[in-house]
Order: C-alpha cells, then sequence, then structure tokens
C-alpha cells in the first residue's frame, strides 16, 4: 500500500489559549430570556438597565423596574449597582444593593439571566461568534 500523503497527521503549531487574542472589552451575554445570545458591551461609563425605552439594555417585563440596575465601568473594575427596584437585582443569586463584577458572574433582573465576562476572557469571542451565526443569513 503506498503513502498518498491524505494518511498523514499535519503538524501544527497550537497557541496557548492566554496567547489567543480576546476582546478587550467586558461585556454580558443574555444566558436566559427573550434574547438570547445577544450580547452587550460594556464599554461606555454607565448603563442603564430597565423596563423603560430610554435603557440602555431594554428587558420588556413586568418583573423588571423602569430604572432597574446600573452598570458603571470605572476602567479600574466594573460595578453592578441596584437603583431602588421592586425586585430587587441579584448576582449569583444573592440580593446585592452593589458589586464589583467578577469573570463569569450571573446578573439576574426580573426573569432575564445575564453572563458577565471580562474583557480577557476567551468565550467572550465564543459567545460574539455564535450570536453573530444566528442573526446573518449565510445566504446574503
Amino acid at each position: 500500500m503506498t503513502d498518498t500523503g491524505r494518511n498523514k497527521t499535519v503538524v501544527t503549531a497550537i497557541s496557548k489559549i492566554s496567547e489567543r487574542p480576546v476582546s478587550k472589552e467586558a461585556c454580558l451575554v443574555v444566558i436566559y430570556g427573550l434574547e438570547l445570545g445577544k450580547k452587550f458591551n460594556l464599554s461606555r461609563p454607565q448603563i442603564i438597565i430597565g423596563r423603560s425605552s430610554k435603557a440602555d439594555i431594554q428587558i420588556d417585563q413586568e418583573a423588571v423596574s423602569r430604572n432597574h440596575c446600573k452598570i458603571i465601568n470605572t476602567g479600574n473594575a466594573i460595578l453592578l449597582r441596584d437603583v431602588g427596584s421592586t425586585n430587587g437585582t441579584y448576582i449569583n443569586d444573592e440580593m446585592i444593593d452593589e458589586y464589583v463584577l467578577r469573570d463569569g458572574d450571573f446578573i439576574k433582573v426580573g426573569r432575564c439571566i445575564f453572563k458577565f465576562l471580562s474583557g480577557n476572557n476567551i468565550e467572550n469571542a465564543y459567545h460574539e461568534e455564535i450570536y453573530r451565526l444566528t442573526t446573518v443569513d449565510g445566504l446574503t
């Protein structure tokens, strides 16, 4: 039997995960709710989450206050602050008033659950690609 070259394993250089380029922007990804998979970048200094049409991240549910909570990006840390919501803001199933977000935290606002991803998390790029694939028609 002759070897045609197809049966050989190709040697490739595998880079470390930590060496791969990642987004520098922290984000929230909807992991439960109407806009499943949608990603919200947190690059602005302040972002309001609520039911109001003026909210930066709008969640149209009765359980969500008009201005429910706000995200404050200080440049060094990202804070989540409840702004007097009726039903509260939860991080990892604990009700909070103010909290410094850490990579992988789960944020519950009404019946919507977000996952917080820091800017240096490779999962950030994964969610970006998955959302793009679900919203872009490959034929156009």
